[in-house]
C-alpha cells in the first residue's frame, strides 16, 4: 500500500495507496507490447484498493462523490496535477457538466490522470529523506533502528504494530540494519525502486 509515509494532508494510508495505483498504472502503460498487444490490465486487488478509497469519501453509502470533492482531493494528493490534465481529463470523460460521479467514473478519471502525470517518484523519495535526515545531523545516512521505528510508528498517521513487524522483517532482509542503526537512505531508495506496495509484503 504511498507514497510516502508521511501524508500529512490526507492520511499515510491513502496517499501510500495512491501512489502505489499511479506506480502501477505508469508500469503498466509503460509495458505495452509489440504487434499491437494490449497492456496488462489493473488487477482487482488494485481496483479494491482504489474501491477502498471512493468508499472513505462517500460517507453517507450513496455510491457516489460530488465532483467538487473529486477535484480539491486529486489536486491536493497528487503532485503535478494540474488543472489543465485535471480538466482534459474530465472533458474526454464527458463528465464537464457532472455534479456527481460514480465509482465506475472516478475509476475512469483517477487512472486516465495517471497515465499523464508526470512522474515525481525522484521527488517523493528526497522528501522523504529529508525527514530521516533531520534525525542524522552527521549525515551519515543512518539513524538508530529505534528512532527509525518510533518516527514510522507514531508520527503523522502510524502505521499499525504488524506493519511495523513487517518494516522491521523488510529492514533485515534488504541489509539495511547494522550495528543497531538503519541505513535509511539505501532502504527508501530500495521502497522506491520496488514499489511502495512491496513494503508490507515480506514474499518476495
Amino acid at each position: 500500500m504511498i507514497f510516502p509515509f508521511f501524508a500529512f494532508e490526507v492520511g499515510l494510508v491513502w496517499c501510500r495507496k495512491i501512489r502505489y495505483l499511479l506506480g502501477l498504472k505508469r508500469n503498466t502503460d509503460k509495458k505495452r507490447m509489440k504487434c499491437g498487444q494490449k497492456a496488462k490490465p489493473v488487477t482487482h486487488d488494485q481496483a479494491a484498493e482504489l474501491y477502498e478509497i471512493f468508499c472513505q469519501f462517500d460517507c453517507a453509502g450513496e455510491g457516489v462523490l460530488e465532483m467538487s470533492r473529486v477535484k480539491e482531493f486529486l489536486l491536493e494528493i497528487l503532485p503535478g496535477l494540474t488543472e489543465d490534465i485535471y480538466l482534459s481529463v474530465i472533458l474526454d470523460a464527458n463528465l464537464h457538466n457532472a455534479e456527481e460521479i460514480t465509482f465506475a467514473q472516478f475509476f475512469l478519471v483517477f487512472f486516465n490522470i495517471s497515465a499523464r502525470m508526470p512522474c515525481n517518484g525522484k521527488y517523493e523519495l528526497e522528501q522523504l529523506k529529508e525527514v530521516f535526515a533531520a534525525f542524522d545531523p552527521e549525515c551519515t545516512g543512518y539513524i538508530e533502528i529505534n528512532r527509525f521505528m518510533q518516527i514510522m510508528l507514531e508520527e503523522g498517521n502510524p502505521i499499525s504494530s504488524f506493519e511495523g513487524r513487517e518494516l522491521l522483517l523488510q529492514i533485515r532482509y534488504f541489509g539495511c540494519a547494522h550495528k543497531g542503526k538503519v541505513n535509511y537512505v539505501k532502504f527508501l531508495s530500495i521502497i522506491f525502486v520496488r514499489g511502495v506496495s512491496n513494503l508490507f509484503c515480506f514474499a518476495v
